[in-house]
């Protein structure tokens, strides 16, 4: 799934604070976005030292990612047990975390 995203172009319409996303297979998508969002995408692309649309397809890598992960989770949610779990985590070991595990 990522790779298609990435394969899709993406053109800054300047003034009118739209992005228009096009795709090789001619799958077009256009949304529009207030100017203050469209500048710190471009503000933080060149700080990433990448073209627009190689940061706009990351971020819209990662938000596909986390929805995806989040839509596993709760499928998984919906057929476990407490029950199973709790055995599982009796099962660790009692024993204290790792000095690089802590949190600080």
């Amino acid at each position: 799934m990522g790779e298609a995203i990435f394969r899709r172009s993406i053109q800054i319409l300047s003034g009118e604070g739209s992005v228009f996303l096009f795709c090789r297979r001619h799958e077009n998508l256009s949304i529009s976005i207030p100017d203050s969002v469209r500048r710190r995408v471009e503000y933080l692309a060149q700080e990433d030292g990448v073209p627009v649309d190689a940061f706009v397809a990351a971020v819209l890598t990662q938000r596909v990612a986390v929805a995806d992960a989040d839509s596993y989770v709760r499928s998984r949610a919906k057929t476990g047990r407490a029950e199973t779990m709790l055995e599982i985590l009796r099962s660790a070991p009692k024993a204290a975390p790792n000095e690089n595990d802590w949190l600080s």
